[in-house]
C-alpha cells in the first residue's frame, strides 16, 4: 500500500475516516499478525451524526424535524436538510467531537488497542482526512494513557492549527444538495475545541479514565498501551 511504503518501518496503520460501522467488523477487530496490517476504524457516519443532533433538539424541534421528515419521504427533503444543516453548522467542531465521543465506543476502543500493540520494532500510524480531529481524540486518548496532562493534550492538538491552509473537518463528507456546510465552523484546531471536548467526556462520565472505562478500555488496557509508548 503507498501508505504504508512511504512510512517504511509502520507495521500497523489504521484510518477513522468516514464510513458506515456496517463497513467495518466491530465485533471481530483483527489482531495484528507478522505482516503489515491496516484497520479501518470508522468514528463517524451520518446516521449516528444526524441521530445525536436530533437527541439534542428541543421539543419544538424534534416535532418539526417529524414533520418535515414525513415531508421529505412525500414531497421535498430540502426542509429536513436545512433544519439538520442548521443544526450542524451551529455546532462545529465542538459537537463533531461530542457525537464521536459518545457514538463511537467501539471504535475508540479498538483503535486505542491497535495503538496498545506498538512496538519498537511494530510502529504503527494513525490518520483521517485531515488529521486533526477523529485523529486528534485518539491522540488526546492516547495520550491521557501515557500520563500527558490535559494542557499537554491540548497544546498536542493546537499544533494542527498552524496548518496553512487550515482545512476544514467534514471535507470528505457528504453535501447535501442545495445546502452549504459552513466549513468556516470545522477549520483549524483550536484549543477551545480540545478543552470542549475533554470536559465534555469528564461531565459524563467524571473523569478521562472514566470514559475510557466507559467505552470499554480499562485499566489493564491503559497500562498496555503506556508501556508500548512509553516504556
Amino acid at each position: 500500500d503507498a501508505f504504508v511504503s512511504i512510512l517504511g518501518e509502520v507495521q500497523s496503520a489504521f484510518e477513522t475516516r468516514w464510513f458506515s460501522r456496517a463497513d467495518a467488523p466491530t465485533d471481530e477487530w483483527p489482531v495484528a499478525g507478522d505482516d503489515p496490517t491496516r484497520y479501518l476504524v470508522p468514528m463517524l457516519d451520518y446516521d449516528r451524526y444526524y441521530g445525536a443532533i436530533y437527541e439534542r433538539m428541543s421539543a419544538l424541534e424534534k416535532a418539526k424535524a417529524a414533520v418535515f421528515s414525513a415531508q421529505a419521504t412525500l414531497v421535498d427533503p430540502t426542509n429536513q436538510r436545512r433544519l439538520f444543516v442548521s443544526k450542524v453548522n451551529a455546532g462545529g467542531l465542538r459537537l463533531l467531537n461530542e457525537v464521536m465521543l459518545d457514538t463511537s465506543g467501539p471504535e475508540i476502543r479498538a483503535a486505542l488497542g491497535v495503538v496498545a500493540s506498538a512496538s519498537e520494532t511494530r510502529p504503527c500510524a494513525f490518520y483521517c482526512k485531515v488529521g486533526k480531529d477523529r485523529t486528534g481524540l485518539i491522540a488526546a486518548l492516547a495520550l491521557h494513557c501515557c500520563g500527558a496532562s490535559e494542557a499537554q493534550i491540548v497544546d498536542d492538538y493546537v499544533r494542527s492549527d498552524g496548518n496553512a491552509l487550515r482545512k476544514a473537518a467534514l471535507g470528505g463528507g457528504r453535501v447535501e444538495a442545495g445546502l452549504a456546510i459552513d466549513y468556516s465552523r470545522f477549520r483549524g484546531a483550536p484549543a477551545e475545541v480540545m478543552e470542549h471536548a475533554l470536559a465534555h467526556a469528564k461531565r459524563k462520565h467524571g473523569s478521562l479514565d472514566g470514559y475510557l472505562n466507559h467505552v470499554g478500555f480499562g485499566a489493564d488496557d491503559r497500562e498496555r498501551l503506556r508501556r508500548a509508548l512509553c516504556d
